[in-house]
């Protein structure tokens, strides 16, 4: 599965975690750690947030637990960046503070039921590739220097915008961040 993630620790009821996104808008969830387990296996889990579209995005911790902050794309395309912070101040706007239920994503249930074709594990990957030069496989993880496909799963590969180095998704035209033709 494509995602970031932050260990926050052990955090209060009430405290404020401020997520900030460059790129797609993406799925941000702050979940405690026994929905984490939820999530990574593919399951219904409860967490606070949702999909957010702009940023900063304030969300509230609803009980004191070991929480974590979850940024995944829920297409599995495109690119996302993403820096927390938790805050000390408790007047600030909140972007959400309720505990929600969600049910896994396509994207999810894609890299999950790829992942159990495959007989190694494929390793958990962030949502950026791991060097300028090289893509991340967004199915399988794979670290692919070049090319269209993948050479281990023959997913897409994204693009990278030769121009500014941006990666973009594999069915974009134009770079989002300098609108140079792919």
């Amino acid at each position: 599965m494509n995602f970031t993630h932050f260990d926050l620790g052990n955090l209060n009821k009430g405290r404020v975690v401020e997520v900030h996104l460059t790129g797609n808008a993406a799925n941000v969830f702050l979940i405690d750690s026994a929905n984490l387990a939820r999530y990574k296996k593919c399951s219904e889990f409860q967490a606070v947030g949702g999909l957010m579209r702009s940023t900063p995005v304030r969300l509230q911790t609803s009980h004191t637990a070991h929480w974590h902050v979850i940024v995944d794309l829920p297409a599995g395309t495109g690119s996302v960046k993403s820096s927390y912070r938790v805050l000390n101040s408790s007047d600030v706007t909140i972007t959400s503070d309720k505990l929600l239920n969600f049910k896994p994503s396509i994207a999810q249930k894609r890299a999950v039921s790829a992942l159990a074709m495959k007989t190694p594990v494929a390793k958990t990957v962030s949502a950026e590739p791991v060097s300028k030069e090289s893509i991340v496989c967004k199915m399988c993880g794979r670290e692919v220097a070049g090319g269209k496909f993948c050479p281990d799963c023959g997913t897409s590969l994204d693009k990278k915008c030769p121009q500014c180095g941006i990666i973009a998704a594999a069915t974009s035209k134009f770079c989002v961040e300098c609108g140079y033709s792919l």
